[in-house]
C-alpha cells in the first residue's frame, strides 16, 4: 500500500526503518544536553559533521515536531527524496524550506539562515553520516531517468522508492537545454550512456553512486563533435555480447530532427567513436533495437519497419536485410521493445493508440504476429523477463496497458493520478517492479511538495506557436506545454508497480519532463 501526504511527516519519519546501504552504525547519540544552536556560528564551521552538528541542531531546533532525529529516519518520505546525497536543492527539505511552506510536522521555521546554509553544505558534501560514508553508495540495483527540461538525470533506489542521486549535466559545462532523452547501460553494470539531443551527443557515464553524485567523477567519455558530431540523438540500443554488435552502440534520429536524415548512428562502446548509416529507406528513424546481428529500426514519418543487417557476409558495411510497411500511417512508430526470447518484438504507434507484435524470428523476413488496441498514444514498452507479460505506457490516456502476451490481448489498464503523460518504462531484473516515467508537462500531477519553478527560458515558438528547431527538443510536446512547464511548478514523475499486484507502490518526484529509464545492477 502506498502512503500518501498529506500524512503527518512526523508520523512518517518515525515509522522509518533502517536502511540497508545507508552506511549508518545505528549508534547515534541523542541530543547533546543544553545544546544550544544559537551559541554556534554555523557560517564559520568547516567541519561537515552529522554527530557533532546536524544531528543536535535538528533536535535543539525540533525541527521533526518531536519524531526521532537518527540519521536513517532522515531519508524517509513518502515522494521520493526527502534528502538527496549531494543535491540539496533537490531534496524535499530544502524546496520546502525555499518556498516558506507550511507542512505538517515539520519546523523548517525554526532554523536560522545560518543553520540552513550549514545543512546545505552537509547534504551537498554527500550527506555523510555518522562514519563518513554517504548514503546508499553500497545500492547494486538502481533505476536512471532522465529529466529532459532539467538537463538531470535522476538515480532511484527502485524498492525503497527514493532519488538517493542526481546528475546535473550543467555541473560539467552542458547546456541548461542538452535534453537527456534515453539511458542504456552495460549488461555488467560497469557504465551507462545517455543521448543528449541538444548537445548532439551521447555521453558515457560510470555507475558509481558516488561519482554520480559528484558529476565530473562520472564522465567517461562521449561521442566526437561538435563538428562531427551525429545531430538529434534520440533512442539508444545496446549491441549484444555473442553477436555481430557485440561492443556497440545504435542511436537514432529524436523527433527534433527534421533535417529528412535517413541515418542512424553506430558506436564503438570502448571508444565512443561512431559511424553514421544511411542504409534505411525512410527519412526520421527514431524507434531502434537489436535482435542478434540485426539492428531494428522504424520511421517517424512513414509506416515502416526495416531489419539491417550489422555485418554482412561479404563486407562490413551495413546491409538493408529486409523491409515491412504497417498500413497506410503515417502512425508516428515510436519505440521497440524486443521480447527476452528474442522471438518477437513489440512496436508502440502513437497516432493510432495500437501496438504492433512483430515476429522478429527470422529477421531477414519480418512478419505481424498481431495489432493490440490500447490505451491513446502507446510510447516506451516493455515485456517481462519471463517474456509473458508486456507493459505500455499510454502518454495521451495517463494509463499503462498490461498485455497478455500469449492471448495478445489488454488484460489490466493500470491508472494512478502521477501517470501524468506517462513516456519510459524498464523492469527489474527479477520482474518484480516495473519503472515508468511521466512527463507532466500539462500540469496533471500535483506534487505533494513545493516544487521551484524553472529558471530556464521558455523554448522559442515561431508566428504559429510552434517550438523553433533551435529549441529544447520536447518529443512531440506543444509549444504551449512547453511555455507552461517552463514557468510552472510541474515536477516529472516516476511511479514503481508491483507487478504482482499492479498496483503503484512508489510515486517520486523529479526534475521536468520524466523521459527515458533504465535499471542497472551492478
Amino acid at each position: 500500500m502506498r502512503v500518501r501526504f498529506p500524512l503527518a511527516l512526523a508520523a512518517l519519519l518515525a515509522l522509518a526503518l533502517p536502511l540497508a546501504g545507508c552506511d549508518s552504525d545505528g549508534d547515534d547519540d541523542p541530543m547533546v544536553p543544553d545544546f544550544d544552536p544559537a551559541t554556534v556560528d554555523y557560517d564559520t564551521i568547516t567541519s561537515l559533521s552529522y554527530a557533532e552538528f546536524v544531528q543536535p541542531l535538528l533536535a535543539a531546533r525540533d525541527v521533526f515536531d518531536g519524531a526521532p532525529t537518527d540519521f536513517d529516519a532522515l531519508f524517509a518520505s513518502d515522494a521520493g527524496a526527502f534528502l538527496i546525497p549531494f543535491d540539496a536543492d533537490g531534496s524535499i527539505l530544502f524546496r520546502v524550506i525555499d518556498a516558506g511552506a507550511s507542512v505538517d510536522g515539520l519546523n523548517t521555521g525554526a532554523l536560522e539562515a545560518d543553520e540552513v546554509a550549514y545543512l546545505r553544505r552537509w547534504v551537498d558534501d554527500g550527506a555523510r553520516g555518522p562514519d563518513g560514508q554517504t548514503p546508499y553508495a553500497d545500492v547494486r540495483e538502481y533505476a536512471l531517468v532522465c529529466n529532459q527540461l532539467d538537463a538531470k538525470v535522476s538515480v532511484i533506489d527502485i524498492r525503497r522508492g527514493r532519488v538517493i542521486r542526481t546528475l546535473d549535466l550543467t555541473d560539467l559545462g552542458l547546456d541548461p537545454q542538452a535534453a537527456p532523452h534515453d539511458v542504456e547501460s552495460e549488461p555488467d553494470g560497469s557504465a551507462w550512456y545517455v543521448a543528449l539531443i541538444n548537445e548532439n551527443s551521447v555521453v558515457k557515464f560510470s555507475t558509481d553512486l558516488d561519482a554520480i553524485g559528484q558529476g565530473s567523477p562520472a564522465l567517461l567519455d562521449q561521442t566526437p563533435g561538435p563538428a562531427n558530431a551525429f545531430t538529434k540523438p534520440g533512442m539508444l540500443t545496446l549491441g549484444m555480447d555473442g553477436t555481430a554488435t557485440e561492443g556497440l552502440l545504435f542511436a537514432g534520429r529524436s523527433f527534433s530532427d527534421m533535417t529528412g536524415s535517413d541515418s542512424f548512428a553506430i558506436i564503438e562502446r570502448a571508444t565512443m567513436e561512431y559511424d553514421e548509416e544511411g542504409v534505411v529507406p525512410y527519412t526520421r528513424p527514431h524507434a531502434i533495437a537489436q535482435v542478434g546481428d540485426f539492428v531494428l529500426s522504424a520511421s517517424l514519418s512513414e509506416n515502416t519497419v526495416a531489419s539491417i543487417d550489422i555485418v554482412d557476409s561479404m563486407t562490413p558495411t551495413p546491409t538493408l536485410a529486409d523491409v515491412l510497411t504497417l498500413g497506410s500511417g503515417p502512425d508516428e512508430l515510436v519505440m521497440f521493445d524486443v521480447r527476452p526470447d528474442g522471438q518477437e518484438a513489440v512496436l508502440t504507434s502513437a497516432q493510432s493508440s495500437e501496438v504492433f507484435l512483430l515476429d522478429v524470428s527470422d529477421p531477414t523476413n519480418l512478419g505481424i504476429d498481431a495489432i493490440v488496441p490500447v490505451g491513446a498514444g502507446p510510447w516506451h514498452p516493455t515485456y517481462s523477463p519471463d517474456s509473458g507479460t508486456l507493459y505500455v505506457p499510454n502518454r495521451d490516456a495517463n494509463s499503462i496497458s498490461v498485455i497478455d502476451v500469449a492471448t495478445q490481448t489488454v488484460t489490466k489498464t493500470i491508472t494512478d493520478p502521477a501517470l501524468a503523460q506517462p513516456h519510459g518504462s524498464a523492469i527489474t531484473a527479477d520482474g518484480r517492479f516495473l519503472v515508468v516515467s511521466s512527463r507532466n508537462t500539462m500540469g496533471g500531477y500535483t506534487p505533494e511538495f513545493p516544487f521551484p519553478k524553472s529558471t530556464t527560458a521558455a523554448p522559442e515558438t515561431d508566428a504559429e506557436g510552434r517550438v523553433m528547431a533551435s529549441s529544447t527538443d520536447l518529443c512531440g510536446v506543444s509549444a504551449a506545454e512547453a511555455a507552461r512547464s517552463s514557468v510552472a511548478g510541474s515536477p516529472g514523475t516516476v511511479v514503481i508497480v508491483d507487478t504482482q499486484t499492479n498496483a503503484v507502490v512508489h510515486v517520486i518526484e523529479i526534475g521536468r519532463f520524466a523521459s527515458g529509464v533504465e535499471v542497472v545492477n551492478r
